[in-house]
């Protein structure tokens, strides 16, 4: 998971960066016909479990376990919720991994629909704002490098939300500022304050 984050970020900052299209297509075509040969040869059998599990194979009570104990939370919530620490897949342990990156499933049971689209709400207008100021900077090496820095916080927040909801492979990716975790919850701090300190210095 985080070496797809590495990989997605420093193709969005090519992109940014202004790279012909050329690199990109030519990455398209190299991936897709290495795909057989990694599929054979680099990943492990835990790694294509999660593909087959997203692919909506595998049985429910070993490799889909996770992700169908997610579902159940997820759904349970309904609209407005089972109310704080109230919700049964996390209490009676029935989620794995309930704290860390299932922790949305969790947010999810407890606080509901309207819960859940509070959180994405909130990490929208996060990472809105923060592209919003990255305009204002005249430096095109300066918009590059918090860019970097906020890129990882980003694709980690879609990747895990959409791992939990069951629209993406799982991957071992925490959610920004709500998982368990004292590593990444350093890392994202410190990007957010290194992103705030170029914006002070130089705009």
């Amino acid at each position: 998971g985080t070496a797809l984050i590495v990989l997605f970020s420093g193709l969005i900052l090519c992109w940014l960066s202004g790279l012909q299209r050329k690199f990109f297509l030519y990455s398209i075509l190299a991936t897709l016909v290495m795909a057989p040969l990694a599929w054979t040869f680099v990943l492990r059998d835990y790694q294509k479990n999660r593909i087959t599990v997203f692919l909506g194979q595998g049985d429910r009570h070993k490799e889909g376990y996770q992700i169908e104990q997610a579902r159940i939370a997820i759904g349970s919530g309904g609209l407005w919720g089972k109310g704080l620490f109230n919700g049964t897949q996390n209490r009676l342990r029935f989620l794995p991994e309930s704290r860390t990156d299932f922790i949305f499933a969790v947010l999810c049971e407890e606080l509901g629909l309207l819960g859940a689209f509070a959180i994405i709400i909130c990490y929208n207008l996060l990472f809105f704002r923060a592209f919003l100021l990255i305009r204002t900077l005249k430096d095109v090496y300066a918009q590059l490098f918090v860019s970097g820095l906020l890129l990882h916080i980003l694709l980690a927040t879609i990747i895990n939300i959409g791992m939990v909801l069951g629209i993406m492979p799982i991957v071992g990716i925490p959610l920004p500022l709500m998982s368990y975790g004292l590593s990444n919850l350093w890392i994202t701090i410190a990007c957010l304050g290194g992103f705030q300190n170029i914006m002070i210095r130089c705009r």
